[in-house]
Formats: structure tokens, sequence, C-alpha cells
């Protein structure tokens, strides 16, 4: 088994977060400027089962509570 997040932000709901190198915050949403709030989408797969990128990231963000 494999578990891991995938981080949103928290105000537009994007993918594009990235590790804020360049601002006081830890993280920063590349769309939007964010960096205050953001949401993580846990997710748990088997070490054997084919990944499927898009059912990852709806499965994180169901865990997140982000409407697509």
């Amino acid at each position: 088994m494999s578990d891991f997040g995938v981080i949103f932000c928290g105000e537009c709901n994007s993918l594009q977060v990235d590790s804020g190198y360049d601002t006081t915050s830890t993280l920063r949403c590349s769309g939007c400027g964010n960096e205050k709030e953001f949401k993580v989408g846990k997710v748990t797969i088997s070490s054997d089962a084919r990944v499927n990128l898009d059912e990852i990231i709806t499965q994180a963000r169901t865990e997140a509570r982000i409407l697509a």
C-alpha cells in the first residue's frame, strides 16, 4: 500500500501548488498566488495496482472535499 497526499489551493482549487521558494509561506499557488490556505486530499493505492492519474486526482478531490 502507498499513502500520499495531493495538495490543492484553498482559494482556486488548483493543483498548481509549489514549494513557495520565493515567499514567506512554505506553499504558493502558481495559479492565483495564494500563500495561506491549502487542502490535502489523502490517497491510498495498493502497490500492485495500475495507477490512473485521473482516478487518483478524483479520489484526492473527494477526500479534500473539493467539487470538480
